[in-house]
């Protein structure tokens, strides 16, 4: 593997680190729980707003981020920058109850990988993360 291989490139080699940002803590546990279902992942963290993203950011250095837009001090969007603007690759997946078409497509414009709808497309993320782990 060449020293600039991404946190996607590396992620089924050494199993996945995810990263879940969202400041419900009902939808956290949930999506924990799923991620328990696919064997790729390896390790799990939680954030709650960007203060505590952006530290888990560097902590874990994950492979994939989940991100909702709406937290508290701050938004999804400004996550979404920092995480583009830094070194690291992380695939990257919007998942909120805002799926309206300006914010996808803002999502999109910013670096997000997907943007997925709270309300329906929780089987989505987690097919995204096993074709990943899959195609690594």
């Amino acid at each position: 593997m060449n020293e600039t291989a991404t946190a996607r490139d590396t992620a089924a080699a050494t199993g996945m680190t995810v990263l879940v940002v969202d400041d419900s803590e009902v939808v956290r546990k949930s999506l924990l729980a799923h991620l328990r279902d696919v064997p790729a992942v390896a390790r799990v963290g939680e954030a709650q707003d960007p203060a505590s993203a952006r530290e888990a950011l560097r902590r874990l250095a994950p492979h994939v981020v989940i991100l909702d837009l709406h937290l508290p001090g701050g938004s999804g969007f400004d996550v979404l920058r920092e995480i583009r603007g830094g070194p690291a690759s992380p695939l990257v997946i919007v998942f909120t109850n805002h799926a309206e078409p300006a914010y996808r497509k803002r999502c999109l414009e910013d670096g997000a990988d997907y943007f997925f709808d709270k309300a329906r497309d929780l089987p989505r993320v987690i097919e995204v993360l096993r074709e990943r782990a899959a195609s690594a």
